[in-house]
């Protein structure tokens, strides 16, 4: 483009963006945003281009295939991380990548000094301990320029290797300043958690930071270092989600024999999942208070398979625009009185027919990097949801940006794990702390919307858990939520809707999640509806007004495979969701 000096790109900026454009360009608001993900000069040097399935690969060339495989070959090295540690001589385009992680322009200056920073050796006493501070930063900021503005500082953090191999580095906090004036200073503080610094050691199953030198970056300037003298084992918890089959991940010491080449991905199956997994889990569900089983108990088993089947849709003329519904209004169930209870799609807005605010999508959110702009979003959209009557907003979306083809690429953060994690934790907070409850979703690695209902990711576990789970575990920091949606994808071997070592063993043993788990519309996985139950959902969703799902729940339950408690401990999780902001108890 030999006559195009500048291109602005404003992303899904909602119905207020265009506004927003004038007054940036205009100069009478200052640029303040940070790309929340990595913007590579040209497709093919993002790692996942050798493994993601385009359109023109799977259009018209297996009609009876009953699954597609996706293979996460570039391992932890998604996004930042690939591109800071492979360099010079990797890459078909020399400017790479365009556009980094973090980017962005300002009409003004700033300067970020290091004030003080207090450091502590994490302990292994910690690990059970939510958002223990190994080290805490004093920043201060200056606007050192003309024209008044906000900027974000960032830290990051480059591990030592021993046993496990580290990228270049890692987001572990970040901070937004207010609207500095010029030549205004502001302090921030910076605290780093022990999850941030955390690696997996899947050979072992175990948590650890390792021995050596933890270095510590406010962008690219290094500032201060924490020596770990051993390895400090923190937590035991691997071989829930082993991969099935061996993975070669990309590696920083052979990347050219090691880079993905798409050889395990590009093909199709026509039977079901290859993998002969069959996983349980010991840990099961944590202990909640009965608060509902009185209620339940006098509840056929016909009647709890209808409560945990969802009613309908409000997709109709008639209706608001609702995803879906408590089957409250089903006949069975009337003469408990439970209370309505409706489902709104959410991350930018209520997305129902009635006039309502469309906010900014996710990622263009995420480019804030403000925590408190994340919180008050979501409280807008809570303040939208009470008088239209919905109870639940499925939001917001914590899939990580692996691939700019994802399809949802725009409602998801960030390419960041950590980020992603704050500000979705946030919005939720949001949405929670105003009157209605969050969704937290896809749960997990929901990164291929083409054919999602047939794909199955396939990764090893440090992958997944220190990427595609420990998003959610961020998230979780700031605010667990009501609700958790599972992905219509399988991973490691089994679909996620009917996977128990994740939904208990992972998602309740180990994260501490005590709410509902539903399933994605329509995303009930293979093992038939009994199979969900049994997993860990407490929602088929959206179900059915008539007895479709509800009938193969009583056939199982008659013949054994589904047990009264597992339908007794299900509904109770559900009612406590229900019946979570209602001023109304049972």
């Amino acid at each position: 483009m030999p006559f195009v000096d500048a291109v602005l790109y404003v992303g899904l900026p909602g119905m207020a963006g265009g506004r927003a454009l004038a007054e940036i360009l205009e100069g009478t608001v200052n640029p303040s945003g940070k790309l929340a993900c990595t913007w590579a000069a040209d497709y093919t040097d993002y790692p996942s281009s050798q493994n993601f399935l385009t359109r023109a690969e799977l259009a018209g060339s297996c009609p009876d295939a009953k699954f597609v495989t996706t293979v996460y070959e570039e391992g932890l090295y998604v996004g930042y991380r690939y591109f800071d540690t492979f360099r010079e001589g990797f890459f078909k385009n020399p400017e790479y990548p365009a556009f980094r992680f973090g980017h962005g322009l300002s009409y003004t200056n700033f300067e970020i000094k290091l004030l003080s920073c207090e450091k502590r050796m994490p302990k292994k006493e910690d690990a059970k301990v939510k958002r223990q501070n190994p080290a805490r930063f004093t920043v201060l900021v200056k606007n050192t320029g003309s024209r008044a503005g906000k900027e974000t500082v960032m830290l990051y953090a480059k591990l030592p290797e021993g046993r496990l191999e580290q990228p270049e580095r890692r987001l572990i906090s970040f901070a937004k300043t207010g609207l500095l004036k010029p030549g205004e200073t502001e302090t921030v503080d910076l605290t780093v958690s022990l999850s941030a610094l955390r690696s997996f050691d899947e050979k072992e199953g175990v948590w650890l930071i390792e021995q050596g030198t933890i270095e510590f970056f406010l962008g690219n300037e290094k500032v201060a270092e924490l020596l770990i003298p051993e390895t400090i084992t923190l937590e035991r918890a691997g071989g829930r989600i082993p991969a099935p089959v061996a993975i070669r991940e990309l590696s920083r010491y052979n990347p050219k024999e090691s880079a993905p080449t798409g050889t395990m991905t590009k093909g199709w199956n026509t039977e079901k999942l290859p993998f002969e997994v069959k996983r349980d889990d010991p840990a099961g569900c944590l202990q909640k208070p009965e608060g509902h089983m009185e209620l339940l108990r006098q509840m056929t088993d016909r009647e709890l398979c209808r409560l945990l089947v969802g009613g309908r849709t409000g997709w109709g003329l008639e209706d608001n625009g609702f995803a879906g519904m408590l089957a409250s209004d089903a006949e069975c169930l009337r003469k408990y009185n439970l209370p309505g209870y409706y489902f709104s799609d959410g991350n930018n807005g209520l997305n129902l027919f009635d006039p309502n605010i469309g906010f900014p999508t996710s990622g263009t959110m995420a480019a804030s990097w403000n925590e408190e702009l994340l919180y008050e979003e979501g409280k807008a959209i809570a303040e939208e949801a009470i008088p239209r009557g919905m109870n639940c907003i499925l939001a917001p979306a914590l899939n990580l940006q692996r691939n700019i083809l994802c399809g949802r690429h725009t409602e998801y953060f960030s390419e960041d794990p950590y980020l992603a994690g704050r500000l979705a934790g946030q919005e939720n907070r949001g949405f929670e702390e105003n009157g209605v409850s969050g969704c937290m979703k896809h749960f997990f690695a929901n990164n291929q919307e083409m054919m999602r209902n047939l794909n199955h990711s396939l990764m090893r576990e440090r992958t997944a858990r220190e990427m595609y789970l420990a998003a959610f575990g961020f998230a979780f920091e700031v605010k667990e939520p009501d609700t958790v949606m599972t992905g219509y994808n399988a991973a490691n071997g089994c679909y996620c809707s009917n996977d128990p070592a994740l939904l208990q063993g992972i998602l309740r043993d180990e994260m501490g999640f005590t709410g509902l788990v539903m399933t994605d519309w329509n995303g009930y996985g293979d093992q038939g509806p009994e199979g969900l139950l049994n997993a860990g959902i407490g929602f088929i969703a959206p179900g059915n007004p008539d007895d479709s799902i509800t009938k193969p729940l009583m056939e199982a339950v008659k013949e054994g495979r589904l047990t009264r408690e597992t339908l007794l401990s299900r509904a109770e999780e559900l009612l406590d969701v229900v019946y979570q902001h209602r001023k109304e108890k049972l």
